[in-house]
């Protein structure tokens, strides 16, 4: 079985991320990592995407308190990179 990891991020239809890419090991940790980052929608609304993200790794954001238009998580092949502080 080949390792793989998860990149996970939110932003606008059309547009790069705004936030993210970042990477989760698990989808699980993806998912409750976007539900942190959006803890300040409605309950309903967090509830719906968590089973959105569950079920399909994508959910339209209805609320405008999102402050973006979707989020995402995306299977990917091969060991997470390591992150670098840049030097």
């Amino acid at each position: 079985m080949s390792e793989h990891h998860y990149i996970y991020g939110s932003g606008s239809f059309g547009c790069l991320y705004d936030c993210g890419p970042n990477i989760a090991e698990t989808k699980e940790q993806a998912v409750n990592a976007l539900l942190q980052i959006f803890a300040d929608i409605p309950d309903e609304e967090l509830d719906v995407m968590k089973a959105d993200l569950t079920r399909s790794c994508y959910h339209s954001f209805k609320s405008p308190e999102a402050g973006a238009d979707y989020c995402e998580i995306v299977w990917q092949p091969g060991l997470a990179p390591e992150e670098t502080d840049g030097s």
